[in-house]
């Protein structure tokens, strides 16, 4: 027979069992929001991207109608977006994108390692740092991704250079109205 303790912890055991882990292994309890997410939209008006938000695209960062619907953060030159776990999906330049001075942009769950590095905050466009000086605002080049609707995103990293179908654009974030539940 089976003391109640015992019964206690498997049954505990049973329920952790299906929630998220850390990479330590540890328990994650992801945190419960009300209200409004933030999103960030492309705001270069006149272009075919203004009004589309910031997404993520099997790893790789695009703008498209819907955005993400969750908690972001812009801690230690970081933009991070906690899509349901416990470790947030960081947005990371990444290799040579079209023309000489773009580079794509990716999420994953390591850390960008700058320069560039962002400055964001909402209610203000976004912001990069591209050889450890001064904050400017960011430019962006956004290209067809080939999916209707859907642009991939690249890092402006010099000199603007027209790319047949892109466009160039900025970065806004909305106002925050989330709140813990």
């Amino acid at each position: 027979m089976h003391s109640f303790t015992s019964l206690a912890l498997l049954a505990l055991s049973t329920a952790v069992h299906g929630l998220p882990q850390t990479s330590s292994g540890g328990i994650c309890i992801p945190a419960v929001y009300t209200g409004t997410p933030p999103n960030t939209v492309a705001s270069t008006p006149g272009t075919a991207v203004t009004g589309l938000q910031l997404a993520n695209s099997g790893g790789t960062a695009v703008l498209q109608a819907n955005g993400f619907n969750d908690p972001m953060s812009f801690d230690d030159s970081q933009i991070s977006v906690f899509d349901g776990f416990c470790s947030p999906d960081n947005l990371n330049v990444g290799a040579a994108g079209p023309g000489e001075s773009s580079r794509i942009l990716t999420w994953s769950y390591s850390e960008n390692v700058g320069p560039p590095t962002w400055v964001g905050a909402f209610s203000q466009t976004i912001q990069v740092e591209l050889t450890g000086g001064t904050a400017t605002p960011a430019h962006f080049l956004a290209c067809p991704s080939g999916a209707a609707g859907v642009w991939t995103l690249f890092l402006l990293t010099g000199k603007a250079e027209p790319v047949d179908g892109c466009v160039i654009t900025e970065l806004a974030v909305s106002a925050n109205g989330l709140t813990l539940a």
